[in-house]
């Protein structure tokens, strides 16, 4: 276990560098709430895990024209179908794919989203964008969210902003410690 957990602490994912405004390879313990990380579902960086959501995030932008990707929760649930989760942002704006349009696009949002639960099914907010026109807001909820431990399927990429990271993770919080093996005397 020990072993595999550093292989899952070292493995790289795709962020967007505020500085910059270039994606970067980071190891999954530096993701920060409120990073933009990009899952990808190409070739080579499905070989390396790069399919799998990181931490739990709230679903901006995809690859299908109508902000849609599959995911699979069998991590989670045990369930191994695929379930649809809609893009919070991408349902009202147009797709930004390139590092410097998303940054253009993602610098004026603010999230509001409840503590962290443990409760798979419940995951609330609203993202608020201040921008040129004005404030606009727009709910969003579990149905735009990708959770820790999924995987991106049969969608190219997602782009999304991590909400909950390490310990604070859904599925973290459902964690059950074990109480230690009973000896006997």
């Amino acid at each position: 276990r020990f072993f595999r957990d550093r292989k899952q602490n070292k493995r790289l994912v795709t962020i967007l560098d505020a500085k910059t405004s270039q994606w970067i390879q980071v190891p999954v313990t530096a993701i920060q709430p409120g990073n933009i990380i990009r899952i990808s579902n190409e070739a080579e960086s499905t070989a390396k895990g790069g399919n799998m959501f990181p931490c739990d995030c709230v679903l901006l932008t995809s690859a299908a024209p109508t902000g849609e990707c599959l995911v699979e929760t069998s991590t989670l649930d045990g369930e191994t179908n695929l379930k649809t989760r809609r893009c919070a942002w991408q349902q009202h704006h147009t797709r930004a794919v390139s590092a410097e349009k998303c940054m253009a696009e993602y610098q004026h949002l603010l999230l509001e989203i409840d503590n962290p639960t443990p409760d798979l099914t419940v995951c609330d907010g609203i993202i608020r964008e201040n921008g040129e026109h004005g404030t606009r807001s727009h709910r969003f909820s579990i149905a735009n969210t990708g959770l820790r431990g999924c995987y991106l399927k049969r969608t190219l990429w997602a782009v999304a902003v991590a909400v909950y990271t390490g310990k604070e993770t859904k599925v973290m919080r459902n964690r059950v410690r074990s109480k230690g093996v009973k000896k006997s005397s």
